[in-house]
């Protein structure tokens, strides 16, 4: 059976083929000046930094935009989604281990909640070994979110100063 070309397409609908769909899932392209491909950058950043840009993404991803602007953004949205779902997984695995079984009611008529929570003798502990979970470094490959973007959102200066490293600076004139 022959392979059929997989395609791609950039932020300026140019098409590319590719005979070999594994080799085209290696790289993230993007477009820039003078019709120059270029590879979507690895980047290193704490999982503290990526919790901290989770709610001013979210606030992007939530407003209208090109179609193909939003593809690009739900990719970005996609490396997100994965890291802080690990963090979240650790986060509850330290509850686990340093929170007991939460219960409404006395005596008889008690019934757990199904939640945990972390005990005050544990807090401090529980806090500690979260913040190294957070300040742990990560490495992710992703194309900057375009600031063609962002230029009809309105962000705060903390929830832009929160995703500055994820945005891709305007090419200069």
């Amino acid at each position: 059976m022959e392979k059929q070309p997989s395609l791609a397409t950039d932020l300026k609908g140019s098409i590319y083929f590719f005979s070999n769909k594994s080799i085209l899932n290696q790289f993230s392209w993007i477009l820039v000046e003078g019709g120059v491909l270029k590879k979507g950058g690895r980047m290193e950043l704490t999982r503290k930094e990526m919790r901290e840009a989770e709610l001013a993404l979210t606030k992007i991803l939530n407003n209208p935009m090109d179609v193909k602007l939003s593809y690009r953004m739900i990719k970005i949205a996609n490396q997100f989604s994965t890291e802080i779902n690990s963090i979240e997984k650790k986060r509850l695995a330290l509850i686990d281990s340093y929170g007991e079984e939460e219960f409404i009611g006395e005596g008889d008529k008690k019934k757990s909640t199904g939640r945990r929570r972390v005990t005050p003798k544990n807090t401090e502990v529980f806090a500690k070994e979260y913040e190294e979970i957070l300040n742990e470094k990560i490495e992710i490959n992703i194309a900057k979110i375009p600031m063609e973007v962002l230029s009809t959102i309105k962000l705060s200066p903390v929830e832009l100063l929160s995703i500055e490293k994820f945005v891709e600076e305007p090419l200069s004139s």
